[in-house]
């Protein structure tokens, strides 16, 4: 039995770890064998080592590029070890076993280099030394003492006028230039670098020399420009100052000028490799820890290859590009590498997918003219023509010869740092976008990089060429693009420049001291801006000189440029015609905000600066804090700022990660805050009179009899009776929501002024063309007296109010804002309706259409059925009128309408009345809400309104109505009606009008009383104020009265019982007022 039990407990897991075994090897005989080996390589080692450990390492680059690698694979570099010539890497590793190059050991990264030490120097005199170089080629693009880059000789040097440009007389195509400066030395077998456009150095060889003639080899693809710049280099002749060469590759030889050490004690190295390292169609290669430096060519080269990696490598001095990814693929991370000194291109990828540049060094990268290659898309820091899935991100990129960053579609480019730029040729950009084949593009972001200092290169080019150095660039017909939270300055150029370019969607963006403009948007050859969004940037020209925006159009179509609106335009130093508008390639002018918005209906709710300076250094004023790292900063502030929002900073600001705070110095005294009225009983709207004569400046309307008033909405012209020879005063309050500073604006022609209270915070006064003028004062939180008074003389008519404060953007002020009294009736008043009423046909038409509205403006409640209304008209045939109830708010059915003839008097042979059904009350304060009835004449014929008398030619809005009369019961109420025509609604006569005197509020709140006059139309008024001693606070006539007057009574520091007096000719009245202690 036990020994039973014993075979049972071990025979199972003995079958199993044999089961185990045989499956495990049946695997591994099915399954290709992987490289896993390890490969290290020293300067002190041997090839003929096994090169598997660190104490038996390898020793050349050429031993490596023997071996067989395989996926999984490692070549680990000694760490301080230098390795001359070129890394080839032919095989390929897989998804999970890639073949890495990496370092081992410790101190500075291995060096593989492309460059061959050059020895055996001898001095040919006058300070010229020369050594040969047999495995040099053609050509050597650079020459190192101690690892320093040596510059090629050239004549003129740098540092001669013109940075060592010639000039060019004439020329023949791309063979021949004759120059402006005298040639005394043969300069056959030199090269002429010459530039024919800003954004072009082309190198040519020199074939022959006749007097100041060059014949040139033809090379590049730009014809010689007469007037521009040129220069020579690498021949023996040019070679005066310390570490100058050149190389000769009839003999292969190299000359230094060195007139300070013999060169045998110096490391000199010239560049003999094509490449350092070489990828040729290879998958799944990790390169890291390497230094890449002093090739011929490339630095890294990698063709038709995919699935790569290049993280924390130096690719640095690179004889033209420092990486070149050319052919097709996918898959690349270029990760955390610096790339430095790199003559040409620093990176160029071709046409792949999935690439990511993320958090690389950029820099100094073809700063060196005539060493970078000819033509188009040469000295950029970074360009891919990736076309799907690119990013670019957290990269620093400083110190270019021309752009910066060129990308393409489907591509990312966010929180990269961009500086120095077009240091050596002109017409670019730190970020550049070219479309002029005008391919399909999409998805195209460019978010929260910082972009500064475009420099330009003027030298070369001929007096007054332009030499802009753009910050972001889309140029050409480029579309699809979003361009967001973005900083750009200093610049010499435009901020952000559009080119013919559509769908670009521009937000979030802080452009500052661009030397030309802050915003361009400019149309090209064959393509016009079209459906663009400019919202929420902000614009800040540091000096006069600079435009906030440039909008620039070749076919009078600024206004389909697309949407622009809640964008601060600044110029601080001199904030008025700061936009250029051009809309025809040859007409246009600098315009204020307020004359872009008016012109072309832009920017409605954009804003001026909040601060603005008479004299000073910009530089003490304006501020921009720039964070191009990843976290939020605090900046100590000295003093009190506003952003461009007007928000008010003090003691620090903190500025986002990637982003930036634009602040302007407030030399605003501290304001005192203005304490509002706050009267009792108001209702949205204002009051409103209207004045008809001829001035050229403002008049004081208080002292002229108005020739109509009434209540409004908003500050509008619509109220006017003519376009010409009128003014209007506006009266009311303004609700301000909390405490601080508030800027008013307004913008008119002609003349406007505004004033809170009695303090004029607005003067746009004069006869002038359309213009805004604005002013600020601190108001507490609450309601606030306002007037507004304007002049039309002849010509264009404008006038709008807007605002902006503590919270709020500048924009129109809102209806909402407005308040005004309500018109309260007097105790022994049964009710105050008022009608309100809207022509909705043209003065000649084949039908009346008209809008009424009833208001009970008292403080009585009344029943809906006793109230009518009678409209006063003429029927031009005499004949009855047929007339119809269209609509109404409180339904057509509780309204009966009929026509009336009557003994024809002035403006009527007819009444329309409207009697109101239902048993509905109208509370104080309320409305009925509109009714519409229609007029047509029994033989169809046309009406002629001009001769109505209930008529007023408003659109759009109802406006009060005294010629519309309103019933009560049967006794009119409201309005008066035409001379000699009855005002009852019984078939009698009414007596003569009688004198109608209302104060409006009462007791009185403020340091004026309201008043209505009615009913003395044409009359001679007296009006005066005394109190209970018989002291006169105030007196005015009115010389012929209007229909209904409304008077603002100044009673000064008076109190207690006041005794308002108006008179007439034959009638008077006393009436009681309150004015409260």
């Amino acid at each position: 039995m036990n020994k039973l039990c014993i075979f049972i407990k071990y025979k199972f897991p003995l079958v199993y770890l044999a089961y185990s075994i045989l499956s495990v090897l049946i695997s591994l005989a099915t399954q290709p064998v992987w490289g896993q080996t390890t490969y290290y390589v020293a300067s002190n080692g041997s090839d003929a080592n096994n090169g598997k450990s660190a104490t038996s390492p390898f020793q050349n680059l050429a031993k490596i590029n023997s071996l067989p690698l395989q996926a999984g694979d490692v070549v680990l570099f000694r760490r301080g070890d230098t390795f001359r010539g070129t890394l080839q890497l032919t095989e390929s590793g897989s998804a999970s076993s890639p073949i890495v190059i990496d370092a081992y050991g410790s101190g500075n990264k291995p060096i593989l280099s492309g460059a061959i030490p050059i020895t055996n120097w001898t001095s040919i005199g006058t300070n010229i030394w020369q050594a040969s170089c047999p495995t040099c080629g053609d050509q050597v693009t650079g020459l190192y003492r101690d690892n320093t880059s040596l510059p090629l000789g050239r004549y003129p040097n740098l540092d001669a006028t013109n940075k060592g440009y010639l000039t060019v007389q004439s020329h023949v195509g791309k063979t021949q230039l004759t120059s402006q400066q005298a040639l005394s030395t043969n300069w056959t077998g030199g090269e002429a670098v010459f530039r024919p456009v800003q954004w072009i150095l082309n190198r040519s060889k020199i074939t022959g020399r006749s007097g100041n003639t060059l014949t040139l080899d033809g090379s590049g693809n730009y014809d010689i420009a007469n007037n521009w710049g040129y220069f020579i280099q690498n021949h023996p002749a040019t070679l005066d100052q310390n570490g100058e060469w050149y190389y000769n590759p009839t003999n292969k030889t190299i000359q230094l000028y060195n007139s300070q050490a013999n060169p045998n004690s110096q490391q000199i190295a010239a560049t003999a490799f094509a490449q350092a390292v070489n990828l040729a169609s290879v998958s799944f290669v990790t390169i890291r820890n390497i230094q890449i430096s002093q090739s011929l060519n490339t630095g890294l080269l990698a063709t038709n290859s995919s699935n790569l990696v290049i993280t924390n490598n130096d690719i640095t001095q690179s004889g033209e590009d420092g990486i070149l990814i050319q052919g097709s693929g996918q898959q690349i991370l270029v990760e955390g590498n610096r790339i430095e000194e790199v003559n040409n291109n620093g990176v160029n990828i071709a046409d792949y997918q999935n690439v990511t540049f993320r958090g690389n060094t950029v820099r100094s990268i073809g700063l060196l003219p005539g060493r970078g290659k000819s033509g188009d898309g040469n000295y950029v820091g970074f360009q891919s023509k990736s076309t799907a899935n690119t990013l670019i991100e957290n990269n620093v990129l400083d110190n270019i010869g021309y752009n910066a960053l060129n990308f393409s579609t489907n591509t990312t480019i966010q929180r990269n740092q961009i500086s120095n730029f077009c240091l050596i040729k002109s017409d670019g950009s730190g970020l550049y976008i070219w479309n002029g084949n005008q391919q399909a593009l999409t998805n195209i972001r460019l978010l929260s990089n910082i972009v500064f200092n475009g420099i330009g290169a003027p030298e070369g080019s001929p007096s007054g060429t332009p030499t802009a150095a753009n910050g972001i660039y889309l140029d050409d017909c480029t579309t699809n693009i979003e361009v967001r939270d973005n900083t750009v300055y200093n610049c010499k150029g435009a901020g952000i420049y559009l080119h013919g370019s559509s769908t670009i969607t521009i937000t979030g963006n802080t452009v500052y001291n661009n030397s030309e403009t802050q915003l361009s948007i400019k149309s090209a050859n064959s393509c016009q801006p079209r459906t663009n969004v400019i919202q929420n940037n902000i614009f800040v020209s540091r000096s006069t000189d600079q435009y906030t925006a440039k909008y620039e159009s070749s076919q009078n179509d600024l206004a389909s440029y697309g949407q622009f609106d809640n964008n601060v335009y600044a110029r601080p130093f001199d904030d008025n015609l700061k936009i250029f508008a051009v809309y025809n390639n040859t007409t246009g002018a600098s315009l204020s905000l307020a004359q872009w918005q008016s012109k072309y209906g832009k920017d409605p709710n954009s804003a001026n600066s909040p601060v603005t300076y008479t004299s000073g250094n910009p530089d003490d004023y304006i501020k921009l804090f720039a964070n191009p790292t990843a976290n939020a900063s605090q900046v100590t502030l000295d003093g009190t700022y506003r952003d461009a929002r007007n928000v008010v900073y003090t003691g620090q600001v903190t500025v986002p990660a990637f982003s930036s705070v634009l602040l302007l110095k407030d030399i605003t005294p501290p304001v005192t805050l203005r304490t509002p009225e706050n009267p009792a009983n108001t209702v949205a709207g204002l009051d409103y009179k209207y004045y008809e004569n001829s001035w050229s400046s403002l008049p004081d309307f208080t002292a002229l009899t108005p020739v109509k008033s009434g209540t409004t909405t908003t500050v509008s012209l619509s109220v006017r009776s003519r376009d010409s020879s009128y003014g209007l005063r506006f009266t009311g309050y303004i609700s301000v929501p909390t405490d601080g500073v508030y800027t008013f604006y307004t913008n008119s022609d002609d003349g406007s002024k505004l004033l809170i209270g009695t303090t004029e915070v607005v003067n746009n006064d004069g006869g002038h063309s359309e213009q805004e003028r604005s002013g600020t004062i601190g108001l507490k939180a609450g309601v606030h007296a306002i007037t507004v008074v304007y002049f039309q003389s002849t010509g264009n008519q404008v006038l709008s109010v807007s605002y902006s404060g503590p919270s709020i953007n500048k924009q129109v002020i809102p209806d909402a804002s407005f308040r005004r009294i309500a018109t309260v009736a007097p105790p022994d008043q049964p009710s105050s309706v008022r009608a309100y009423s809207m022509a909705k046909d043209a003065q000649k038409t084949s039908q009346i259409t008209t809008r009424v509205e009833l208001r009970n403006e008292g403080n009585t409640t009344i029943t809906r059925q006793d109230l009518s209304v009678r409209y006063w008209f003429t029927s031009d045939n005499g004949q009855l009128a047929k007339v119809y109830v269209d609509y109404a708010a409180i339904g057509s059915s509780n309204v009966q309408a009929k026509v009336v003839q009557i003994s024809s008097v002035t403006g009527a042979d007819s009444y329309v009345e409207l009697k109101l059904l239902g048993t509905t009350t109208l509370a104080p304060a309320a409305s009925l809400g509109a009714i519409d009835f229609r007029l047509v004449r029994s033989d169809y014929g046309l009406f002629d309104q001009s001769n109505d008398y209930s008529y007023v030619g408003n659109f759009g809005n109802v406006l009060l109505n005294p010629r519309v009369c309103v019933y009560l019961k049967g006794v009119l109420v409201y309005g008066t009606p035409p001379t000699g025509a009855s005002g009852r609604l019984a078939a009698t006569e009414e007596s003569p009008a009688e004198l109608q005197v209302r104060v409006l509020g009462n007791p009185v709140v403020g340091s004026s009383a309201q008043i209505e006059i009615s009913g003395v139309s044409g009359q001679r008024v007296e009006v005066g104020v005394v109190d209970s001693q018989g002291r006169r606070w105030h007196q005015q006539t009115i010389p012929q009265a209007s229909l209904i007057d409304q008077l603002s009574v100044p009673l000064s520091n008076s109190r207690g019982l006041l005794l308002l007096q108006v008179s007439s000719e034959g009638q008077s009245q006393t009436i009681k007022m309150i004015k409260p202690e």
